[in-house]
């Protein structure tokens, strides 16, 4: 399960599936196995990217922060730096809100934790498109907070999520 929370009026988009976060407001997805997709603020290709998937083969949810800038040019799709991938891109925008994606359980604080996104050239997003070291991985029936701008001080805000989730049922 995936609870968005909201301290500024945001839009996430994942897949076809819009919708709309008041300031302070609050929404919850139930992520089903074979699920792969992203979640952002807005509707535009230049956004901070959450990255989600439920089809690998060891019952894990994959996860992941991007800024890697849309769109990039012939010959560059492979480009090793944020600042490389921004001269090449035809927006040079991969950074627009900053973004939070707790785990509620399950936590072992090496690849199932919190990554956080303040500022463009954060150290927990992918920069450029083989930063593989950036995605993380929690068993499936853990719960999840992502949290569109908040605040600098990252200490998780108790929050109370209930029932299974990415339970890897079809």
């Amino acid at each position: 399960m995936l609870h968005f929370v909201a301290a500024a009026a945001v839009g996430t988009a994942g897949g076809l599936l819009i919708d709309t976060i008041i300031s302070g407001g609050s929404v919850v997805k139930t992520i089903r196995r074979g699920y792969e997709g992203y979640f952002r603020n807005g509707s535009d290709d230049a956004a901070t990217l959450i990255g989600i998937s439920t089809t690998n083969v060891f019952r894990e949810v994959s996860y992941n922060l991007n800024i890697i800038p849309p769109n990039l040019n012939p010959g560059f799709e492979s480009c090793k730096t944020l600042d490389e991938c921004k001269q090449h891109s035809k927006s040079g925008i991969g950074f627009n809100t900053p973004i939070q994606i707790t785990p509620i359980s399950n936590t072992n604080g090496k690849n199932c934790r919190e990554l956080t996104c303040l500022a463009d050239g954060c150290e927990d997003a992918y920069t450029f498109p083989k930063d593989d070291i950036k995605t993380h991985s929690c068993p499936f029936g853990t719960n999840y907070k992502v949290t569109f701008c908040p605040s600098r001080d990252t200490t998780p805000q108790e929050t109370t999520t209930a029932g299974p989730s990415l339970t890897g049922r079809p």
